[in-house]
């Protein structure tokens, strides 16, 4: 008896089917939800993240495990999906960095501030790397090289 077709009996205030006269929301139950996930949805994905991140902490190893397996298996399908894509993703990459270059310059400059020390000692470990030594040696000789050069003809002319 809610739904009573008269001048009187409340409507959905998008769609105008009439509804229970003790719904206190003015929609009816299609627009409601479609209210309802529009209110919630940064609460669900909050809860969504929150449940990833404490997923993840306690399945690390179940997850290194499965991402060897699937590797393994797929090896040949990644890798030609990869040679596929290749140039796409060149592209987007090039294009995203054209689109958000101010952002992604902040974004470089924050981690520098919060993480100075933890970079300066991976800097210092990679430069004490012999190959990086080596490739660092062989650069000084060949700019050495350039500059002396470079002085003679400076002092010949």
């Amino acid at each position: 008896m809610y739904k009573q077709r008269s001048k009187w009996a409340k409507r959905c205030s998008k769609c105008g089917r009439v509804i229970a006269s003790q719904n206190k929301s003015g929609f009816c139950n299609r627009h409601y939800r479609i209210d309802y996930r529009k209110r919630n949805k940064e609460r669900d994905r909050e809860r969504i993240e929150e449940y990833g991140k404490r997923y993840r902490e306690e399945n690390k190893e179940k997850i290194k495990e499965y991402n060897k397996e699937y590797n393994q298996k797929n090896k040949e399908k990644i890798s030609e999906y990869l040679e596929k894509t290749k140039e796409k993703r060149i592209l987007w990459g090039r294009e995203y960095y054209q689109k958000n270059k101010e952002k992604i310059k902040e974004k470089k400059k924050e981690y520098h501030q919060k993480n100075k020390e933890r970079i300066k000692e991976r800097r210092k470990e990679y430069l004490l790397r012999p190959k990086v030594k080596e490739k660092k040696k062989e650069y000084r000789r060949r700019y050495y090289q350039k500059t002396k050069k470079d002085k003679v003809l400076l002092l010949k002319s």
